[in-house]
């Protein structure tokens, strides 16, 4: 009884058109994903082990970011002491 009912509801899924994946997920035809799309990321608070805060950027702001961050540990390896850099 319980098969048949499984069996019913899973006809039942597949002739109403259900589709997991909505319109605004579904990739570009051509792979690329939209630059343009907001992503949420929950960051951990710093000095904290439960708190979290949420930030959301656009990917072109999310590679923007990893870029400039990336640049700053390069300049803080390669850079060493200056004279004025108050070591």
């Amino acid at each position: 009884m319980i098969r048949s009912a499984l069996i019913a509801c899973a006809v039942a899924v597949a002739l109403s058109g259900f589709s997991p994946i909505s319109a605004q997920e579904k990739p570009k035809k051509d792979g690329a994903p939209d630059p343009n799309e907001v992503i949420c990321r929950k960051e951990p608070t710093l000095g904290s082990r439960l708190q979290f805060h949420k930030t959301c950027m656009t990917r072109a702001q999310w590679a923007e970011q990893r870029m400039l961050d990336r640049q700053n540990i390069e300049r803080a390896q390669v850079g060493g002491c200056q004279k004025q850099g108050g070591c």
